[in-house]
This record gives C-alpha cells, structure tokens and sequence, in this order.
C-alpha cells in the first residue's frame, strides 16, 4: 500500500536557509550563483590573529569562515563564529557575507554586512587578519 505523506514536510524541506535568505534578500545572491570557475582556487592566507601563518585552500563553492573545525577556513579565534562570514560567486566576482556574527566583519579596515572581494584584500574577524588571494589552478 501507498504511504500517505504530509505536505507540511515538504513545505518545511524547501524553505531557505537562513543563510540563504540573507544572500538573496540582502545581497542578491541565490545559492544556484555559488560555482567556482573551474579553473581557479581561492587562497586564504592568516597574517595576523591566532592561526598567524596558516594558509587555507578552497576549490569549492561555498566557502565558510569561522570556528567551525569543518568549514573551509577553520580559525581558532574566539571573538568570531562558528560560522562567521561565507563567500560566494556571481556574475564574475567573488563576495563576501557576514552571516549575523556578533564581532562583524571588515574589509580592507571598513565594517561590512558584505562587500565584492579582490585579490589583495584583507578579511579582518575578530583578532583575525586574512589575505584574499584568487589563483589559477
């Protein structure tokens, strides 16, 4: 026999993240503009903060920033989130979200919600300092 299935649970299956709510309400940005060309690699490297030195690389789309031991930029600073910011790509350009962190999030020392990223620039959460770099694969 055939199961009877309750249409809430579907509804509730196809509600937004959080996080993708922000990206596109704010921003924009649907979760379906997150591909990495394939070409390309973004590199993180931590100038300054507790992970002084360590170097991040990330092949895939998206990438979050946080304490979190499983996101793509682990950082062991506790004046940021688990889940502190996340970048993401559309039309071209790679951009940076804060993900409603309690300390925020700078770039190039100005305080943003999000902000279109370029090589060279600085990622400051918390005590931590990170340069943005796209490369070539």
């Amino acid at each position: 026999m055939g199961r009877d299935f309750d249409s809430k649970y579907f509804e509730e299956e196809s509600k937004k993240s959080p996080i993708d709510e922000k990206m596109e309400t704010k921003f924009g940005l649907k979760p379906d503009d997150e591909r990495m060309p394939p070409d390309l690699k973004v590199e993180f490297s931590v100038v300054a903060g507790p992970d002084k030195g360590a170097t991040f690389v990330a092949e895939e789309l998206p990438i979050f920033i946080g304490r979190e031991k499983d996101a793509a930029v682990p950082l062991a600073d506790n004046k940021i989130s688990r889940k502190h910011a996340t970048i993401v790509y559309k039309n071209h350009r790679f951009f940076l979200i804060d993900l409603g962190s309690r300390n925020g999030t700078c770039v190039n020392g100005k305080k943003v919600e999000g902000a279109a990223l370029r090589t060279g620039d600085l990622l400051q959460m918390g005590d931590s300092v990170l340069s943005f770099e796209v490369k070539p694969k």
